[in-house]
């Protein structure tokens, strides 16, 4: 486990209780948007934001790989086919981000494919109390695959 220094925890603490002030009570969803260092961001938002009673699930985009042979069906895995090919936004809204945002008993995966064996999990559903946060890290989170259905916003609270 990485240590966080004095002032990444004062940061972290300093979002996570303006983000609780702001959304005290329902399901909640922050996507931290971008290549390197957003696990580690993510994990010490997580960390701190469910240091009292809050609730917080972690999930990232790289367990929502699609298999290699459809991630690199347009030919070398350059900038363009990384984007379009590489992660199953369908899988991970109808498997995470909708179920989590029902609330209640509703069942939601955070993991579905093994990238390093190119093989999909045995989705393990999990469930959580009616008021949680769920923190999802990596690249190319604010996309249109990504936003809510009914009103075009993205479904994550800040990114």
């Amino acid at each position: 486990m990485v240590s966080i220094t004095r002032s990444q925890r004062e940061l972290f603490d300093s979002l996570a209780s303006e983000f609780l002030d702001t959304y005290p009570v329902g399901r909640t969803t922050i996507a931290v948007d971008g290549a390197k260092g957003t696990r580690r961001f993510a994990n010490g938002l997580a960390k701190r934001l469910g240091k009292g009673n809050h609730a917080v699930f972690r999930a990232s985009i790289d367990r929502f790989y699609r298999p290699r042979a459809q991630r690199l069906v347009l030919g070398a895995d350059d900038d363009t086919t990384h984007y379009e090919n590489s992660f199953d936004y369908a899988l991970m809204r109808r498997v995470l981000i909708e179920p989590f945002h029902l609330g209640g008993s509703a069942g939601f995966v955070t993991s579905a494919f093994d990238e390093p064996r190119d093989v999909p999990k045995i989705m393990k559903f999990k469930t959580g109390p009616q008021d949680a946060t769920l923190i999802i890290d990596g690249e190319y989170l604010n996309r249109p695959e990504l936003r809510d259905p009914l009103t075009g916003r993205p479904w994550a609270i800040g990114s």
